[in-house]
This record gives C-alpha cells, structure tokens and sequence, in this order.
C-alpha cells in the first residue's frame, strides 16, 4: 500500500541468499522471484495472523517489477511487485489499521 512503508522484495529475497535456495540455473532474478512466491504461498493457503477478508473490494497496483520465474512456482507463472491500493477509504483504513 502507497501509505506504507514496503521493502524491495526482490532485494530482501537476495539478502536471503535465494540462489541457494532456488538454485541459480534460471538466474539471479529467477531464485528471488521463487523465494518471494515460497515466502508468501502460506499467508495464502493457512493464513497469516491477523486479516481482513475483501473477496469483492476493487484494487489498484501501481507495478514496479515483474519476473516470470523459468518454471511454474507453486502454481504461479509470474511474480509483480508493487504498491497495492484499495478503492473503498474504509477498506484500506480497516487493511491500513491491519499493517501497522
């Protein structure tokens, strides 16, 4: 979100040594973009603390980056990164309240 401070996650992904997770036959940007998917499937699937459900809200993404991993990661062909905004006020102070 704009209003929040967000991190590159593509650096932090390479501060954790994603190639020596991922391996580096695909490259460098392939292992971060696999350790950022790894990383963030399981908020997914079995939750991640505290959250708000928005099935209907409408979005926006402002993108910085995308990378298409050189396979398939966790059904995931592609990771964008960027700045995610809510169209609702009230949704993002409610998700807003959330992050911080």
């Amino acid at each position: 979100m704009p209003e929040l401070e967000h991190p590159d996650l593509l650096a932090v992904a390479a501060e954790h040594h994603a190639a020596g997770l991922h391996g580096s036959g695909g490259g460098h940007d392939h292992a971060c973009a696999c350790w950022v998917i790894c990383t963030g499937w399981p908020a997914r699937v079995g939750g991640s603390g505290r959250r708000v459900d928005m099935p209907c809200a409408g979005w926006r993404l402002r993108p910085a980056r995308r990378v298409a991993p050189a396979r398939t990661m966790y059904g995931h062909d592609a990771l964008q990164t960027g700045a995610l905004t809510l169209d609702d006020g009230a949704l993002l102070r409610r998700a807003l309240r959330l992050a911080r």
